[in-house]
């Protein structure tokens, strides 16, 4: 199992979370119950797709378990670091350490009857912009907080508009590094994914979009970076 592979991986779990988590939010379902249930959704989506990677030889058994499990833990980390990053239901409980770990193995075994149960045909371009989308969303919704908590972006349009330029790069070059077929547009797309979900919730609440720019560069980031993979790449790729 390589560990570009399952990184990338846990990566999908987390932006699989945050994706639903949103979804959620958009529908007036707030509340930490919602919060548990969108981690356990966003798993057994990023379980799915998981399974349909392509892979060289024997799938990993236990691949989207792993990954699972380690998407949580990052956002645990984050969120014991910094409540101001991001306020995480477990840490806001009366027993953060317990229900940290709880929440980090059933997003595990989530992740990996997702991959059980949804996983069949490798390779199909549906499941591949699913991946993709749930990889940018990770970047840009919690790598942009932790690079804003960090003091490395500001609330800038311009800061903003690069900071959504890097995460979008940085998860198209991901995507395309652990996909075997020469998919830059599919892996590039999940861009789209992502800034259609924050799109979607900006005009539910009435807020306009003044800045369309900071919307199509990190359309064009995103090809460059899935392009950039595709070819450093080594060849043949041995997962």
């Amino acid at each position: 199992m390589r560990l570009a592979r399952i990184v990338t991986c846990a990566l999908a779990v987390i932006g699989a979370y945050f994706l639903v988590l949103r979804a959620a939010f958009m529908a007036k379902l707030e509340g930490d119950a919602y919060a548990y249930a969108s981690q356990i959704v966003g798993a057994l989506i990023a379980g799915a797709a998981i399974a349909h990677l392509e892979t060289r030889g024997a799938r990993p058994r236990y691949e989207a378990l792993i990954a699972g499990m380690l998407g949580t833990a990052t956002v645990a980390v984050v969120a014991f670091a910094s409540a101001r990053t991001y306020s995480w239901a477990p840490v806001r409980s009366a027993h953060p350490a317990v229900l940290a770990l709880a929440t980090i193995v059933a997003t595990g075994v989530a992740s990996h009857v997702g991959a059980w149960l949804f996983g069949a045909r490798a390779g199909s371009t549906a499941w591949l912009v699913v991946f993709a989308g749930a990889v940018s969303a990770c970047m840009v919704f919690l790598g942009g907080r932790v690079a804003y908590a960090a003091g490395l972006v500001s609330l800038t349009v311009a800061s903003a508009t690069i900071a959504s330029c890097v995460c979008a790069a940085i998860a198209a070059f991901a995507t395309q590094w652990v996909v075997l077929a020469h998919r830059p547009v599919a892996c590039a797309s999940g861009i789209l994914v992502a800034m259609g979900v924050y799109v979607l919730g900006v005009v539910l609440n009435g807020t306009p979009l003044d800045n369309t720019l900071v919307l199509c560069l990190p359309i064009i980031a995103s090809l460059v970076g899935a392009q950039a993979a595709a070819v450093l790449r080594p060849k043949p790729v041995d997962f």
